[in-house]
């Protein structure tokens, strides 16, 4: 993409039309919509199997280079059968429409079952370990995710997880080119990913799973804490290791494979479990075993809800539990039945004596109103705005938009930074060129072009290290300085554009991430935080100049 352009939002088709485009099967209803397409519940009458039908906005078709990519990318997925991933049914276009079949799940996505908590060490490398599973199998096939996350990751009946939403999936090793529209999800996207030219492969999905491992264990991205989890949560201090190695900047130091990190993970549930105690609370823990299913699966992030969705939903019914290993038993019931009653009677006498000589102290020791004092927990901020216990609680839209936009700030802080040391560089290794030129000059000519270079220099320097667009008056007399203010003014202009296109993507990001608070906060019914998160859209969206006009404030 050369341009920060998003488009409106797909309008889905009515059911009537689905059906009539698909004959060959019974249209359900619409599961969601987003400016990706939407996605329909179905059954294929013919074999009497549930699907989801995916259909792609019209302005896909028409991109010679989307639809190849497109038709060779659903053929690799189709290939793909594991228990861990959606299957793909079928593909293709119908009256301008590109579509794609895929496997129907009844459940509910993990964002949905664990967002805002921090799960149990040991079901959050169950689910984990299953991802990778699912990803090794993938990338076996040549196939690479690109947008792993929580919202991407639906649960069965059994909370065992399946990768979907493969929509953004690329070949390995495919070569990105600079202009192109980058994907992914801020906090979960490898940073390599956000810097064209650049060649992706398996490392760039292996950061996003050390990410949402994080996330499971402590209930935050590790941009908004990024302490050991081990320290926030008191899980394996093993478990740091390992997330630090997947979340490294730098691809050449992360697992190799997906199997590796799934490897690593096992190795540490097969661990005695530890406790490590720590200052701060942490959040909520939650046991994905009290997960409730959801009627209708989530294909990914699909932007912005729709007014009914904005409503206050009730509370999901308990569905299918998974059920997990239970404790070794001390001794076996048969033969030690005696004892077991034995204990029994004598811990109920050691309870009655107990607090028989707590209360007799109580009544000679404390006073009859002894004095309270309320005290407060203290908790990290949430990942970002949700239910933190049953109760929903509406967020404050001035706190969502300054996470948001202090998170997307802290991938534009880097660009900015290398840019400005280029720019620099460059003026630098101009004042040496024309310094140069000079020296075959009388000394009073090279003092006069050395006084006036140094004035230059200063006011370059107070403008962003950055070259005047026309040769001053002062040099006209060195050889070739024409030539070479040219030369470096053009240098200039291409490290400003670099950062231009660098910007756009980082703009397009940030579009996505508010368009992703706005599917997520949407569905609690906050009706004033999304129409905030939309005047963001609206106001940043095509308009880079008010881009960096929001991340500066």
């Amino acid at each position: 993409m050369s341009e920060l352009t998003h488009g409106t939002p797909f309008e889905a088709p009515e059911l009537e039309e689905v059906a009539r485009l698909f004959p060959s099967y019974e249209i359900l209803g619409l599961i969601a919509c987003g400016g990706m397409g939407a996605v329909y519940h179905a059954v294929q009458t013919s074999l009497e199997r549930p699907a989801a039908i995916k259909i792609l906005p019209r302005v896909f078709s028409t991109n010679e280079e989307f639809r190849k990519g497109f038709e060779s990318e659903a053929k690799a997925m189709a290939k793909l059968n594991h228990p861990n991933l959606i299957g793909v049914y079928d593909f293709g276009e119908v009256e301008g429409l590109l579509f794609i079949v895929m496997e129907f799940v009844a459940g509910q996505s993990l964002h949905q079952s664990a967002h805002g908590c921090a799960v149990e060490q040991a079901d959050a490398i169950n689910l984990v370990v299953g991802v990778c599973n699912g990803l090794a199998h993938a990338h076996e096939f040549g196939i690479l995710h690109r947008d792993i996350k929580p919202s991407n990751i639906l649960l069965d009946s059994q909370m065992n997880p399946k990768i979907g939403d493969f929509g953004l999936a690329r070949p390995l090793e495919r070569q990105i080119e600079e202009g192109e529209q980058i994907f992914g999800t801020p906090g979960y996207t490898a940073p390599e990913v956000l810097r064209p030219p650049f060649t992706i492969d398996q490392r760039a999905d292996i950061f996003s799973v050390g990410v949402m491992l994080h996330e499971l264990l402590t209930g935050y991205l590790p941009d908004a804490n990024p302490r050991p989890a081990s320290q926030i949560c008191g899980c394996n201090p093993r478990l740091d290791a390992v997330i630090t190695r997947a979340t490294d900047p730098n691809p050449n130091r992360r697992q190799m494979s997906a199997m590796e990190l799934g490897k690593e993970l096992v190795k540490i549930a097969a661990l005695p479990s530890r406790t490590l105690r720590t200052g701060a609370s942490a959040p909520r823990i939650k046991s994905m075993a009290g997960a409730s299913a959801f009627p209708k699966p989530i294909y990914g992030a699909l932007s912005r809800p729709t007014a009914a969705s904005l409503k206050p939903k009730a509370a999901n019914s308990p569905g299918p539990q998974k059920r997990f290993k239970p404790a070794k038993p001390l001794a076996k019931e048969s033969s030690g039945t005696g004892l077991v009653i034995f204990l029994v009677v004598a811990l109920i006498v050691v309870f009655i004596a107990f607090f028989t000589i707590k209360g007799n102290e109580a009544k000679t020791h404390v006073p009859d109103s002894p004095p309270t004092m309320a005290v407060k927990e203290k908790t990290l901020p949430p990942l970002s705005a949700g239910p933190v216990d049953d109760e929903v609680v509406e967020p404050d839209p001035a706190d969502v938009l300054r996470r948001t936009r202090s998170s997307i700030r802290t991938r534009v802080a880097p660009s900015l930074e290398r840019h400005r040391l280029e720019l620099k560089d460059n003026l630098g290794n101009y004042q040496k060129a024309m310094e140069s030129a000079a020296e075959g000059l009388s000394l009073r000519d090279r003092e006069r072009i050395s006084e006036t270079l140094s004035e230059n220099l200063q006011i370059w320097e107070g403008r962003g290290h950055k070259l005047s667009e026309t040769l001053p008056t002062g040099f006209r007399e060195v050889e070739g300085a024409q030539n070479m203010h040219a030369s470096y003014l053009k240098k200039q202009v291409a490290i400003q554009q670099d950062l231009e296109r660098e910007m756009i993507s980082l703009a397009g990001v940030y579009v996505l991430e508010l368009q992703n608070q706005i599917e997520q906060i949407g569905k609690d019914g906050n009706a004033r935080t999304v129409d905030a998160l939309e005047e963001e859209v609206r106001a940043v969206e095509g308009n880079l100049e008010s881009f960096r006009e929001k991340i500066s404030e």
